[in-house]
């Protein structure tokens, strides 16, 4: 299975995760005051570790730019497993005539099985219905469910785990019925398919949720090796686990004639 395809890491999903709300709950010490933060030198990216001067764009290419990407990985968002587990896709609903006809609706389950153990996501896509050949579409996650992107009655309350939000009628960490649209203002489904493209979302939970449990639920412990109960301290977190998840959706755009799947953009919605 191939490591994330989608270039969202440093922007897209980062900013997610520092407005999600899951961004409330701070470690202890944590600090926005640049005044309080220390000397620093940010260290140069056209030396590389063993201090030679990059002078030649080849060496850039062929050399640094990776020993750039291998640190990425090492020290903020984690390396990403590549060892392959069974996937499959569930088409749960297939309708050419939603939104008054206007859109081309379909839900999609991604089910990612290793051993004893089974995940499984749920993409919400939205295709223009008049437009023939296969559209590009953007794809992006969310924070309470499916259901919150969009007022349609016909996208199921998603029954995982949420974090609490009143506002949002999000109860007991689970989403009632008030929560319904209540982030449709971020999702402007039927301005993007009247354009002729595709939008299709994920709620992030449903790939690793958004607290901290030791990485007990999510996708995390489908790759554990023997023995492994928690990621090494070099392995992927939150942020990676919600990469290549949205790779995983694009495993499956790959597979519908509907969808230019060369022709996808990643994008997050901030608070």
């Amino acid at each position: 299975m191939p490591l994330p395809r989608l270039v969202i890491r440093a922007a897209a999903l980062l900013s997610f995760l520092m407005t999600s709300p899951g961004s409330h709950a701070q470690p202890e010490g944590f600090n926005y005051d640049e005044s309080k933060v220390p000397a620093f030198q940010l260290p140069d990216p056209l030396v590389d570790l063993a201090g030679e001067p990059i002078t030649q764009a080849a060496q850039w290419t062929h050399y640094r730019r990776g020993e750039v990407l291998r640190l990425f990985e090492d020290h903020v968002y984690g390396r990403t497993p590549t060892t392959a587990i069974p996937m499959r896709f569930e088409v749960l609903e297939d309708n050419p005539g939603a939104l008054d006809g206007t859109a081309h609706r379909k839900q999609v389950r991604v089910h990612f099985d290793s051993d004893d153990q089974s995940v499984a996501m749920d993409v919400l896509i939205y295709l223009p219905a008049a437009t023939e050949g296969p559209v590009p579409l953007f794809i992006g996650l969310n924070f309470f469910g499916n259901h919150a992107a969009i007022a349609d009655p016909a996208v199921p309350l998603n029954p995982n785990w949420m974090r609490p939000s009143e506002s949002s009628g999000i109860v007991d960490h689970r989403a009632t019925v008030a929560s319904r649209g209540v982030n449709a203002h971020r999702w402007p489904v039927e301005e993007v398919i009247a354009r002729g493209y595709g939008v299709a979302t994920i709620y992030c939970g449903d790939i690793d949720p958004d607290f901290d449990d030791g990485f007990q639920n999510g996708i995390h412990p489908l790759f554990y090796t023997e023995g492994q109960t928690h990621p090494a301290e070099n392995e992927w977190g939150t942020i990676g686990a919600w990469a290549w998840g949205l790779s995983r959706a694009l495993d499956y755009f790959e597979t519908d004639a509907a969808i230019a799947h060369k022709r996808v953009a990643a994008l997050g919605h901030s608070w």
